[in-house]
């Protein structure tokens, strides 16, 4: 078979390379001797592998695992704050009126409407992947007030949920809700890039809410 590389989950990878292949867990058990019932409980994430099964396998398929290197530099929650203060310098620079403070968190309140009703950048991770969310965040005291707005804030930007633009994104906080826009950011990803498509989303979210 042909040599893959995958990453470190040995066990997703195996399950790739096997559905890859277009071999039935039969076929594969004649090729390797495993039995084609402990692999299709496999794929079907029923159980795992032993370690002499997985090997024989991963020969089979071509399977090479890839041990990342730790040294590799990725965004952390430690370097939220320069992700977004660079959103609050570009914020700044396009309203100057806003004067918005750096701050030492992970978030910044861009506009504030009312108690509770607001747009906000944050940083967060998504799985393993770091990201830079935009979009409306409600989140007064009452949980039944902050539903009762997002109704009307879906209202106006159902065109971009429908689209998939802007998501129902969960909170901190169960009462909350968030109407949000994600960019994935790498260690490679320019801050300033980066700010400007934050600040380009707010203005798109806050043109859609008529409130600029």
């Amino acid at each position: 078979m042909e040599n893959k590389r995958y990453g470190f989950d040995l066990s997703e990878s195996l399950r790739m390379a096997i559905r890859q292949s277009g071999l039935n867990p039969n076929q594969l058990q004649n090729a390797t001797g495993v039995l084609s019932d402990t692999i299709a409980r496999f794929l079907r994430e029923e159980q795992s592998l032993r370690l002499e099964a997985a090997d024989k396998l991963a020969a089979f398929l071509g399977v090479r695992v890839v041990i990342p290197d730790r040294t590799e530099r990725r965004p952390t929650v430690l370097q939220a704050k320069d992700y977004i203060n660079a959103v609050i310098e570009a914020w700044n620079v396009e309203f100057p009126k806003a004067t918005i403070p750096p701050t030492g968190g992970h978030f910044v309140t861009l506009r504030k409407f009312c108690d509770g009703e607001k747009i906000q950048s944050l940083f967060k991770r998504r799985g393993n992947v770091p990201e830079i969310q935009v979009g409306v965040v409600l989140d007064s005291s009452s949980a039944a007030q902050n539903q009762q707005a997002a109704k009307a804030y879906r209202e106006r930007l159902s065109a971009d949920i429908e689209a998939g633009r802007i998501e129902n994104v969960p909170t901190a906080s169960g009462n909350n809700v968030g109407l949000l826009h994600r960019i994935p950011i790498t260690a490679d990803t320019p801050l300033g890039d980066l700010a400007k498509q934050v600040i380009a989303e707010a203005r798109h979210i806050l043109s859609r809410l008529g409130k600029i």
